[in-house]
């Protein structure tokens, strides 16, 4: 079964920070919010990404949701590519 497939999905929201998040209603009836890139690339790929995972977005403009500007990345590699840049 793909992600989310059974789930009503209510979003995008956007959060006070300008990110953006969906929530979604499993078929038990138990809710989750997820991130909107990280709901955009789990249906692309067709699998849950791991919770050791975060979603990259390459041009570092984090409303810019677009496929092609999403990328799984380990979370530590994630942090540490930011901390170089400061």
């Amino acid at each position: 079964m793909r992600p989310y497939e059974e789930c009503i999905v209510h979003g995008p929201y956007e959060r006070k920070d300008g990110r953006s998040h969906v929530v979604i209603i499993f078929p038990d009836g138990k809710r989750k919010t997820v991130s909107y890139p990280r709901y955009l690339v789990e249906i692309e790929l067709g699998y849950y990404t791991k919770k050791t995972d975060d979603i990259h977005h390459i041009d570092g403009n984090y409303k810019n949701n677009a496929l092609s500007n999403l990328r799984v990345w380990n979370k530590s590699d994630h942090v540490k590519s930011h901390r170089r840049k400061k």
